[in-house]
């Protein structure tokens, strides 16, 4: 053979590009069925029918396997998508908004199918994975290239106004796997959405109220030894996620033994269950009652700014890590979602007692966008750390006026 000969050198791209697509697509398949903290190389072999040894040779390990797997499909796909929700909610002068075009742009970040599908575990591990991370908020910020962010010299509104686009479509995105999200009327939250958008109010300094209630919380049961127990395990996960929270770091965090540990529970999972589903009800009764009193003193869109900006603070992030890690467990772990339903749906019960039957759709499908917006505040305080600083009350006092 010639050395350097293009026609060998053109087959063997071919070649290469033929086993990335065999490799990504078992990637992808794996992914999707077993989730991030199964994305081993194994796995992925198995499926494309493979040894381990080209997974090694291209991508080195996890993370740089899903950056690949972002990058060759949910990367781009999700920069058009909110590149095209920008420029249709942030039109300038748009005192029509083109609900119909925002609510075609939003369908696929509600109902993702394909490879964008693929990508919302991919986000959800940005949370777990810095390689990853970078990654991803590379696509997000070229979405936002429009509307510089701080501390650049453009508008802190109109960073403001992009960054809550961002944050509504990303938490819709991450809320798609809830049972019953597409069954939901979305049309009049779209409309109080765009409307609010169009129609920004004048910033005005935030009230300084903190809520140090997102911070990782202690569980309180009675029981010091349990008490130290479950707030650990809550501590641990919080800061490294769920597979590297060994139950040794939770023991050692808590002080206990592990015979304590194994003498309560059968099992990680059993302990972190129970301390989840404590923290996430206290979590969203607490949530829940500090809206309530903001409400009462500086009206509901000032409110709503504050608790947009105390979630997106840098001091949060174990809190969001935390939730996030319940969110992406439940895709995939039977008994993490059944508790999770469970607890959601006490809350739902509480926001809509006393709805008129002809209006709890609405207030069903409200209480649904609200925690999506939830979760994509916590996300996107992962991908844009500097996005507590900006004046979300712009956005937050025409969208809470309106619907009152």
């Amino acid at each position: 053979m010639v050395p350097n000969d293009p026609a060998s050198t053109r087959s063997r791209s071919r070649r290469a590009a033929a086993n990335d697509e065999v490799l990504l697509g078992a990637a992808a398949r794996t992914l999707a069925e077993r989730g991030w903290d199964e994305l081993a190389f194994t796995a992925v072999a198995k499926d494309a029918g493979l040894s381990t040894r080209p997974l090694y040779d291209r991508f080195g390990d996890r993370s740089q396997l899903g950056c690949a797997l972002w990058d060759a499909g949910p990367g781009p796909e999700l920069t058009e998508r909110l590149r095209t929700l920008l420029h249709l909610a942030l039109t300038p002068d748009n005192d029509a908004p083109p609900l119909e075009a925002i609510e075609a742009a939003l369908a696929p970040l509600i109902a993702p199918t394909g490879l964008l599908d693929t990508g919302v575990d991919l986000m959800a591990a940005t949370m777990l994975d810095d390689a990853l991370r970078q990654t991803v908020a590379a696509s997000v910020r070229d979405s936002l290239s429009a509307y510089p962010l701080p501390p650049t010299s453009g508008s802190p509104q109109d960073a403001a106004r992009a960054v809550y686009v961002v944050i509504t479509g990303l938490g819709l995105y991450l809320a798609s796997r809830r049972p019953g999200v597409g069954d939901h009327e979305w049309a009049p939250l779209v409309t109080e959405f765009a409307t609010a958008l169009s129609n920004p109010a004048s910033p005005q300094p935030l009230p300084d109220d903190r809520a140090d209630h997102m911070l990782v919380a202690r569980v309180h049961t009675g029981d010091p030894a349990l008490d130290d127990l479950l707030s650990a395990a809550l501590l641990v996960v919080g800061e490294r996620g769920y597979q590297a929270a060994t139950t040794g770091r939770i023991v050692a965090a808590a002080g206990v033994s592990e015979g304590m540990l194994y003498g309560r529970y059968t099992s990680k999972l059993d302990l972190f269950l129970d301390a989840a589903s404590r923290a996430l009800e206290e979590g969203f009764t607490l949530n829940l009652d500090m809206a309530a009193d903001l409400r009462t003193r500086y009206g509901p869109g000032i409110a709503e700014a504050v608790f947009l900006r105390e979630a997106l603070r840098p001091e949060h992030a174990s809190a969001r890590m935390l939730s996030v890690e319940q969110l992406r467990l439940s895709w995939h772990e039977p008994r993490m979602k059944a508790h999770t339903i469970a607890i959601e749906a006490g809350v739902l019960e509480r926001i809509t007692a006393g709805t008129p039957p002809d209006k709890l759709a609405e207030a069903v499908a409200g209480v649904h966008w609200g925690l999506a917006l939830g979760f994509g505040t916590y996300i996107t305080a992962t991908l844009i750390p500097e996005a507590w600083t900006l004046p979300f009350d712009v956005v937050a006092v025409p969208l809470l006026e309106q619907a009152q």
